[in-house]
């Protein structure tokens, strides 16, 4: 019984050394891998970030401007501009849409908020009236379409060569997570609508922080937001252990995203 018992213990002491191992293990591998996939999302989300982009910004919380498509006015015609669409009409999502902006001569952005349903439509006279202008319409047809009324929208009348973009405004929020009340998760949406849990496993410390002029900041006021020069997301990720076994694990993936397109 004793020689028995002896070695219930030992086995059972090597079990329990290996399953604190592999629990670690697993444990760091969950937690890298979730803010891998955090920091993928943010850096995703602001690649496209055009001059001026920054809605808000603050540490939990981030909301950017990015382009559906573009379209630049190749023939006028009164107050509308038949334009060539980047990437056609079928990427106008009007349920989507935050509104329409016109590139001004200096770089920047005018942003008009707001419906885009009334904005585009399909015009047969469009692709013709470009041509006309000097534009190639070659196996492009469909691509060309009436934008109505631009004026109503920035105050000046439309000119050719205007280029305009329809853009969203893409949400990021880091909030208790909907799969484990324990830890937090990144969320993704469209601003002002129902977000979606695109990561879990964030630690509580995770948060967003921007530069300007050198200098770090949690909260970014609306008069500084085209002032901010860089991003920086502290990804750090925490795993629970099963069971409270006290294998918890954690990870901190501090990045620096550079924002090229600040005015």
């Amino acid at each position: 019984m004793t020689i028995s018992t002896i070695l219930v213990m030992a086995v059972g002491s090597v079990f329990l050394v290996q399953s604190d191992f592999y629990g670690r293990l697993t444990g760091g591998a969950e937690t890298q891998d979730h803010a891998r996939v955090f920091v993928q999302a943010i850096q995703a989300g602001t690649a496209g970030m055009v001059t001026g982009g920054l809605v808000i910004a603050d540490s939990l919380r981030l909301v950017v401007r990015v382009p559906q498509t573009l379209a630049m006015a190749c023939a006028i015609q009164g107050s509308d501009a038949h334009s060539h669409f980047s990437a056609g009409l079928a990427e106008v999502d009007d349920a989507t849409a935050a509104g329409v902006a016109k590139l001004e001569s200096d770089g920047t952005w005018t942003f008009s908020p707001g419906d885009t349903a009334p904005v585009t439509g399909p015009d047969a006279s469009s692709a013709p009236r470009c041509f006309a202008e000097g534009t190639d319409t070659v196996g492009a047809r469909n691509d060309f379409m009436r934008l109505n009324r631009p004026d109503n929208r920035f105050g000046v009348p439309a000119a050719i060569g205007d280029i305009y973009m329809f853009y969203d405004e893409i949400e990021f929020s880091i909030a208790t997570s909907a799969l484990d009340s324990r830890v937090k998760g990144l969320y993704r949406g469209i601003y002002g609508e129902s977000l979606t849990e695109y990561a879990t496993g964030i630690d509580s410390t995770a948060y967003f922080a921007y530069r300007i002029a050198g200098t770090w900041s949690t909260t970014v006021s609306s008069g500084s937001l085209s002032l901010v020069d860089a991003i920086r997301v502290y990804a750090r990720t925490y795993s629970p252990a099963v069971g409270g076994s006290g294998n918890d694990a954690s990870f901190d993936m501090p990045i620096v995203i550079p924002l090229r397109n600040t005015n």
